[in-house]
Order: C-alpha cells, then sequence, then structure tokens
C-alpha cells in the first residue's frame, strides 16, 4: 500500500467531517459487533508504550488514549452510546440514547476503531457538546503514525486473537 493512501485514509467522521446519520448507524452496528467485556482482554505493554510515545511526539497527550474494544449490552439500532454530564453530581455516563433526538453538530466521536482490511476509522461511542480535539489536531504526520502503529497492533492482535482490543479515545 502506498504511504499516500494511507495518509488519505486516516479522515475520522465528526472530526474532519461533520457526522450523518449513516455514521450513526455504523456505529451501532459497530458497538454490537464488539467483544462482551472480557477478563481474558489486555493490551501488552510494549504496545502502550509505543502508542503514548506517537501521541506524546505529535504534542496530543491528553488529548487522545486508549482502552481495550469491548461492549456492555448490545444497543437497539436507532441508537448510539453517548457519553454525558450527570449534572446532579461531578461525572459523566454513557448510555445508549436515541438517534432521533440528536443534533449531530453537538456531538462528536469519543471511542474510535481503527478497521484495517478497510484502512480507516470508525467512531462507535460519542460525546456531548464539541470535541476537544481539532480536526488540525490530527495531521497526515499524526494520523499516518496512527495508522502504521495500528496495522502493527491489529496484527499482534489477530495473532493473540484478540482482533477487537484496541481502539483510540478523544481524552474532555
Amino acid at each position: 500500500m502506498a504511504t499516500a493512501d494511507v495518509m488519505m485514509a486516516v479522515h475520522i467522521p465528526g472530526l474532519h467531517r461533520p457526522l450523518t446519520k449513516d455514521d450513526l448507524k455504523e456505529s451501532t452496528t459497530m458497538y454490537n459487533g464488539l467483544l462482551h467485556i472480557q477478563p481474558e482482554m489486555h493490551v501488552d505493554a510494549d504496545h502502550v508504550k509505543e502508542l503514548v510515545e506517537i501521541i506524546t511526539r505529535h504534542g496530543q497527550l491528553g488529548k487522545f488514549g486508549f482502552h481495550l474494544l469491548h461492549r456492555h449490552d448490545p444497543i437497539a439500532s436507532d441508537t448510539i452510546r453517548l457519553e454525558s454530564d450527570l449534572r446532579v453530581v461531578p461525572g459523566k455516563w454513557n448510555k445508549a440514547t436515541s438517534t432521533e433526538s440528536l443534533d449531530l453538530s453537538n456531538i462528536h466521536p469519543l471511542v474510535i476503531k481503527f478497521v484495517p482490511d478497510q484502512n480507516r476509522f470508525v467512531p462507535f461511542e460519542f460525546g456531548e457538546g464539541p470535541s476537544p480535539v481539532s480536526s488540525s489536531d490530527v495531521d497526515d504526520k499524526f494520523g499516518l503514525d496512527h495508522v502504521t502503529f495500528n496495522f502493527c497492533v491489529v496484527d499482534w492482535f489477530n495473532q493473540e486473537q484478540f482482533s477487537n482490543c484496541y481502539c483510540h479515545t478523544f481524552s474532555v
């Protein structure tokens, strides 16, 4: 694969272009297709260190993070996982939310998955309000480093039979 092809594939819905209803439908399918959270899921410490180095090198520490891809309970069609403020006490919670009631200009991708066979990112959990990360934070070099790193991680996870165990998050 040519480097230019990889660099062009880093666009993230909701960050590099506005979210659409189709993006939300895809996020529901993506979320429901994840493995149910399991105690055996883990990320190798060397992979964590490598990702932190990439994030730090691009000045994005505190804006990007990672966790194991997993789902809890399946969600119904026309719903997404949406994080919102608790409002009565400090903190946030993530709940299944109908897509019909959402203002797409007032939500942002919170958790995204790299889909290696399609060479793209798909958001599958969202947060209320504007994104703490702008599209200028994810330049081509940052995206290329992430894509290259993700291909290595996905290869490792495939060998370990945990191909759905890695994602990026936007910190808030």
